[in-house]
């Protein structure tokens, strides 16, 4: 799947700022961009890496992605096909981080209305601060369920099942087991 580029006008949408805003961003460096048909475009791995950088709320990012359109005519809501593709997106998103960070294991966690992301990096376990608050309610199952279904997890009889997907570039591979937790089932994911 190719990454998306973003012109500096829908890049300003997505943030809810101004295009001057996003030019300043840019010429400060502190928004990577690249060429694409001789214009300045946004890539979606470099937007991700400015907000999270900057701490900026990712969950009313993804909230005003996942609100779902008007259905007309009883067709299928074509919302249910961009919320696939954003929870497809976070659960890479997640990966890439623990991978950018050396953790050695991932705990995903459920709690009532949420879930909580755990890194373990050198033996010391430390939750990721506002993750169960940024993400959007009703996201976190769904979450769950794709990495589930990215790791093949159900095939394997549900315990322990290994997968790789690809980041930057390159396969990366991963073991996953389902961890118990009193609020349901939740996920522990090793980088091999």
């Amino acid at each position: 799947m190719a990454e998306r580029l973003y012109s500096v006008q829908q890049t300003a949408d997505l943030l809810g700022t101004s295009a001057a805003e996003v030019r300043h961003w840019i010429d400060l460096g502190r928004l990577p961009v690249e060429q694409a048909a001789g214009e300045v475009r946004v890539s979606e791995r470099g937007l991700v890496r400015f907000l999270t950088d900057r701490g900026i709320d990712l969950g009313e990012l993804l909230s005003a992605t996942l609100r779902p359109p008007a259905e007309a005519d009883g067709a299928a809501p074509e919302g249910e096909a961009a919320r696939r593709d954003v929870v497809s997106r976070l659960a890479e998103a997640i990966l890439h981080d623990a991978l950018h960070r050396g953790a050695d294991a991932i705990y995903l966690e459920p709690v009532p209305g949420s879930l909580t992301l755990k890194l373990r990096v050198a033996d010391r376990v430390r939750e990721k601060p506002r993750f169960a608050s940024r993400l959007p309610r009703g996201l976190g199952p769904l979450l769950l369920a794709r990495l589930r279904a990215m790791g093949h997890l159900a095939e394997s009889g549900g315990h322990d099942a290994a997968f790789s997907v690809h980041l930057d570039g390159q396969a990366r591979a991963f073991r996953m087991e389902d961890q118990p937790t009193s609020d349901g089932p939740g996920l522990a994911i090793y980088p091999l």
